[in-house]
């Protein structure tokens, strides 16, 4: 991956959290996630947010190696999107 690629996942339902973390040097700005989102350490974990059900979730999220995002894939999935900045 490159500067500039599109950075993106689907993940199935299950009722599970499942985890987009970087690459070690890497940083990625998540544009956009159906469903709930967290930013996380892995040790700590910021308050849940969840989309209101009528699409994707705007927003600018940069994330890295460290401090990356937890995505809630409910029972009818969920994605994110975003695009490689370092």
């Amino acid at each position: 991956m490159a500067v500039g690629d599109v950075v993106n996942g689907i993940f199935s339902g299950g009722g599970s959290w499942v985890s987009f973390q970087p690459a070690a040097g890497v940083e990625v700005c998540i544009t956009g996630v159906i469903d709930y989102i967290r930013i996380t350490d892995g040790v700590t974990n910021t308050t849940d947010d969840q989309t209101t059900g009528t699409g994707v979730f705007q927003m600018k999220c940069m994330i890295n190696n460290t401090v990356y995002v937890g995505i809630y894939a409910s029972s009818n999935g969920t994605c994110y999107t975003g695009i490689q900045i370092k």
